[in-house]
């Protein structure tokens, strides 16, 4: 007998984790996805609606910092006890995930799903919750989906009601959204799959190449160094800008491999003209995460002698968003033997004490300040306080988005070390260098691959203006091993090695 109750206990214990939260003793996820299609087929068999609603805790992430994480499931049970207490007999209620509760509405419309919203959030705000180690304030936002209209089975349910809530988050408090089908999102979500198809397409098939637009001195008008633009050939072979392809590329995780792409062949130009000074923008992501910064650094540890003529810009924005990798960003590169530059400098905040941490050699002044600057005077202001701020420190400027004589004379007169703009030439695919001839490029060290951000700053340039593919000689690319497979090109590889890695990530 006492075999069979202990089994038997065992069994109903199994069972209850099969289908409820152990925190909560409310149904799991997967229980409440099975009662949600339940729902849906009911909905439509009847011609009723219902509501499914994702309820989360705005901040559960801070409760877990302040008090630790056993205080956090202390708030968890009491807002799924509150929710538990004004939901109706015979709507479901689960623990969706760590800190969301997912309730499904019988019989429920949109106006009446508005109401019950505001019932649930009221619960939550109408008072604070008592722990162990004092009273936590609870927040909820509310995402949902009238059903079955915008939904015909629970997955599409649930990850639409989840779209809504992650919109109902923006908003400053208690948001609720329901659901509603947006051509606008669609064409986006359609936009970013053929960019991101057409991304990996440049990278498999050598589509990305350079452009070169001048610096020159603002005292002489002589060019000092070439800002390397990333450019890429479309179906037709025509090359054109690749900037609208960049926040795409950030966001899905592309620009490392671009990132890396746009190192290379900026130091194999490098090596092939040494006339060539260079600077290129690194992606934000890649200068502040120390594994793919590390990919771009032996790149140039495997070639020193190109370093003293490579400066590598990183946006005042980024270098403010975690100043402490930043910094190490910076040291690294001028340990190297590379300059350092703050790209858009005027567009974050940056302040002396920065500044001066950062440790950098140029300050690349926000374009829009720069432009019709002859005619607005408190740009003139600004951008006099900014060179005067960097003379202070001892850093060169370099004024973007220079288009007239006007504007290249009061900024001399302002003292900007050097200007770049269309005056003094658009970004070009053909070699401003004579070749060397002696010789080819030594090969670059095949680490794993990954990436370092492409030079992309679109700013001096006129947008979405193709530029014929020229003749021009093409600069030698670091190469492989010689047992690398002959037959696959460089960024199949990398592609490949970044595959490799988010695998044994995932193991």
């Amino acid at each position: 007998m006492r075999r069979i109750d202990d089994r038997h206990s065992r069994d109903q214990h199994l069972n209850f984790l099969g289908n409820c939260d152990p925190l909560t003793g409310m149904m799991n996820r997967g229980r409440m996805a099975e009662a949600l299609d339940e729902a849906i087929i009911a909905a439509d068999r009847e011609g009723v609606a219902r509501a499914f609603v994702i309820a989360g805790i705005n901040n559960l992430a801070v409760v877990n910092d302040a008090y630790g994480f056993e205080v956090a499931d202390e708030v968890i049970i009491a807002v799924g006890r509150r929710l538990k207490n004004v939901v109706r007999a015979g709507d479901p209620i689960a623990r969706y995930s760590g800190s969301k509760f997912a309730i499904i509405l019988n019989n429920c419309d949109e106006r009446e799903l508005a109401v019950a919203a505001e019932r649930f959030l009221q619960v939550a705000r109408e008072s604070v919750i008592e722990t162990e180690h004092g009273p936590v304030w609870a927040m909820l936002s509310i995402g949902a989906i009238i059903l079955p209209g915008h939904a015909a089975d629970a997955n599409t349910a649930m990850a639409r009601a989840e779209e809504a809530l992650t919109e109902a988050k923006r908003m400053p408090s208690d948001g609720f959204v329901v659901y509603k089908p947006s051509q606008k999102l669609i064409s986006e979500r359609s936009i970013n799959a053929r960019a991101a198809h057409e991304i990996v397409a440049c990278l498999k098939e050598d589509r990305f190449k350079l452009a070169f637009q001048p610096i020159v001195d603002a005292t002489t008008s002589d060019v000092v160094m070439h800002e390397a633009l990333l450019r890429m050939a479309d179906a037709r072979g025509d090359m054109i800008a690749a900037a609208h392809l960049i926040p795409i590329a950030e966001k899905l995780g592309l620009v490392r491999l671009i990132d890396r792409t746009v190192t290379q062949l900026t130091v194999s130009t490098l090596l092939a003209y040494p006339q060539a000074h260079l600077t290129f923008n690194v992606s934000g992501i890649t200068a502040t995460d120390p594994r793919w910064f590390g990919q771009l650094t032996e790149i140039l540890k495997a070639h020193r002698e190109v370093t003293p003529r490579l400066t590598v810009e990183i946006t005042e924005t980024v270098a403010l968003g975690d100043l402490d990798e930043t910094v190490r960003f910076t040291r690294t590169l001028r340990d190297l033997g590379c300059r350092v530059a703050i790209d858009d400098f005027g567009a974050g905040y940056t302040s002396f004490r920065n500044l001066k941490a950062l440790s950098v050699d140029i300050l690349k002044l926000d374009g829009s300040f720069c432009a019709n600057l002859a005619e607005n005077l408190e740009n003139q202001y600004f951008v006099r306080s900014l060179i005067d701020m960097a003379r202070q420190f001892q850093i060169k400027t370099v004024a973007e988005w220079v288009e007239t004589p006007e504007d290249a004379e009061f900024l001399r007169q302002l003292g900007a070390d050097y200007l770049q703009g269309n005056l003094f030439g658009k970004a070009s695919l053909d070699i401003p260098w004579p070749g060397d001839g002696d010789g080819e490029a030594p090969p670059a060290e095949t680490k794993p691959e990954t990436a370092s951000r492409p030079a992309i700053a679109e700013k001096s340039e006129t947008p979405a203006v193709r530029e014929e593919p020229n003749a021009r000689v093409e600069p030698p690319r670091p190469t492989f091993e010689e047992n690398d497979e002959p037959d696959m090109s460089r960024l199949r590889l990398a592609i490949d090695a970044l595959n490799a890695q988010f695998r044994r990530g995932r193991d």
